[in-house]
């Protein structure tokens, strides 16, 4: 590894205050070794250099930080991000002569957490309540590769308006290396918008002071990006390359005016730029020289060919302790290798954090959620639940491969989903599900559900024509699709009935058809003497008079007329 070493610093120190209770106190000499600082993201680290005999001292930290120069012997600075750095100090004189130093700050990277599992099953949101569940956290170690900022990025683009701009990259890490033809440059590129090409030149300096010129002022009245009035339009990324044809000589066809981005010769050979160190200050200048033009820039970038990037990039491995992470939460047992058992102790999503350090002792951490799912019996809402109504009932409980159902009238039905139950009689019934997961698990839901019977009806029916035509054939003061109960599957009754006396007599007084109970006046009277089938009453009026009480409470009693109607053939 090349690290470029001034040893203007006698002394540089750095202070670690992580955001855990982890303390990092580290002290690098700078006397000619290669320094290496270990800290973890978020540290707040102190630079403090001696022996600067009043120069002006300048940071640049490779993560988008740079300081001006200033007479400070110590400087604070924290990384948000992970990865490796370089971290660049520069001392300047009175007199202009400039040292600088090298530091490599390694911050430390969190694992990849997406290697996890769980004992729960997928197609579930929540496991039974004292049930457990298996945690297992699986970390590799990982591999961090430095590779030198060669790019210079503008937090909001920068006008360009008859001055210029200046983007510069600071290569680090290539010692003693220098530009030895102009295959050694891929490309220099940068991303900007402009009103006429004419008025605009961009160069590039390398470290030694050699300069080129990638785009000379002159050419078409060509705008690059797409520029608009005031604010920044649209900046077009142009690469200059050693190859291809000028921005100068593109002539554009369909009245466009637009020069597309994209490769563009560059006005001047890279090769004049051999010999240049590529370790130090590269600057890119875009001027313009028109008070009629103007523009926006947003970044630069240098490239160099893979073969010379590749002695620049080094690693650094990231460990992490697996078998002195902890699981924690409520109901964790130990942890054993990223492996714990968990007993959620309450109804609740439940969280469970796990943290492992790595070998820079940074704590990183991640969490796993687990739900503890109650049974929920539902059934669709009514704001009265009669007697008779079919109510379907249903329970929530993703974890549950069984269940059995008490209604609270001595009838259990064991089913997801029971059929549509009815309740007989009136009263305040307590409901009880009880669902049992497939380890064996079981808990259960209690509800209450109130019935009430329905008002007193009773139809009045005054023609009918039992002539078998399927209409009316039979005479009965109930409407059989409605609010009727399946007495073990064997009678049919009004569910608001509780007893029911009646009788149907002749214009003589004489009884034709008598009901001593609900059974018999749910079956009618059929049009027969008694309803014995065989004896069919003549066609006319008929009476009736009956008797009703009703699961309310309430009894009412009626009388009426009845027309027997057979038409003739």
């Amino acid at each position: 590894m090349r690290l470029k070493k001034i040893f203007f610093l006698s002394t540089l120190i750095w202070i670690l205050l992580p955001k855990t209770s982890v303390s990092q106190n580290l002290t690098i000499m700078c006397n000619g070794i290669t320094d290496t600082v270990k800290a973890c993201k978020g540290a707040n680290l102190t630079f403090e250099c001696s022996n600067v005999n009043d120069r002006q001292l300048k940071f640049n930290f490779e993560d988008g930080s740079l300081t001006d120069f200033q007479l400070k012997t110590s400087l604070s600075h924290t990384f948000t991000n992970s990865g490796a750095y370089i971290v660049k100090a520069i001392a300047i004189d009175n007199n202009g002569n400039t040292e600088s130093d090298n530091i490599i700050v390694e911050i430390g990277t969190p694992p990849l957490f997406n290697n996890y599992t769980t004992s729960i099953d997928k197609s579930q949101t929540g496991i039974c309540m004292g049930e457990s569940a298996t945690l297992t956290m699986q970390i590799e170690n990982r591999t961090i590769t430095y590779i030198a900022q060669d790019y210079v990025e503008e937090q909001t683009p920068q006008p360009i308006y008859n001055s210029s701009w200046t983007g510069t990259i600071d290569l680090k890490n290539y010692e003693n290396l220098t530009i030895n033809n102009a295959d050694d440059i891929e490309y220099i590129s940068t991303n900007l918008e402009y009103d006429n090409i004419k008025d605009l030149n961009i160069s590039v300096k390398c470290p030694n002071g050699k300069f080129i010129i990638l785009k000379d002022y002159g050419g078409n009245n060509y705008q690059l990006g797409i520029t608009a009035d005031i604010a920044v339009g649209t900046t077009y990324n142009y690469i200059f390359k050693e190859i291809g044809t000028t921005i100068n000589e593109t002539i554009l066809e369909d009245d466009n005016t637009i020069i597309p981005e994209g490769e563009y010769k560059s006005q001047e050979s890279f090769s004049a730029l051999e010999g240049c160190p590529i370790d130090g200050e590269w600057q890119i200048t875009i001027t313009s020289n028109s008070n009629n033009s103007d523009g926006y820039v947003s970044n630069c970038k240098l490239k160099l060919k893979d073969e010379i990037i590749e002695t620049n990039q080094w690693n650094f491995k990231q460990i992490y302790n697996i078998s002195h992470a902890v699981w924690s939460g409520k109901g964790v047992g130990a942890t054993s290798n990223g492996i714990t058992k968990v007993t959620p102790p309450e109804y609740d999503i439940n969280r469970y954090d796990f943290v492992v350090s790595d070998n820079f002792s940074c704590p990183h951490d991640t969490f796993v959620i687990i739900n503890v799912e109650k049974p929920q019996i539902t059934w669709q809402e009514s704001s009265e639940n009669y007697i008779g109504d079919e109510i379907e009932f249903s329970c929530q409980a993703s974890w549950a491969s069984e269940y059995i159902w008490n209604f609270g009238d001595k009838t259990q039905f064991a089913n997801t989903n029971p059929a549509p139950h009815a309740y007989y009689e009136k009263g305040n019934y307590q409901i009880i599900v009880q669902a049992t997961s497939k380890s064996g698990c079981a808990d259960r839901d209690t509800q209450n559900i109130n019935i009430i019977p329905r008002p007193l009806e009773v139809e009045e029916v005054n023609i009918f024509s039992p002539n078998d035509d399927g209409l009316n054939d039979i005479f009965s003061f109930f409407k059989k699709d409605e609010s009727y109960l399946s007495n073990g599957g064997l009678t049919l009754m009004p569910a608001n009935i509780r007893t029911f006396r009646g009788k149907i007599y002749n214009i003589f007084g004489q009884t034709v058809c008598k009901w001593e109970n609900i059974e018999e006046a749910v079956a009618g009277w059929d049009g027969t003497l008694n309803n014995n089938g065989n004896r069919h009453c003549p066609p006319g009026t008929y009476f009736y008079d009956i008797i009703v009480t009703g699961k309310d409470g309430n009894s009412l009693k009626r009388s009426g007329t009845i027309m027997l109607y057979k038409p003739k053939n």
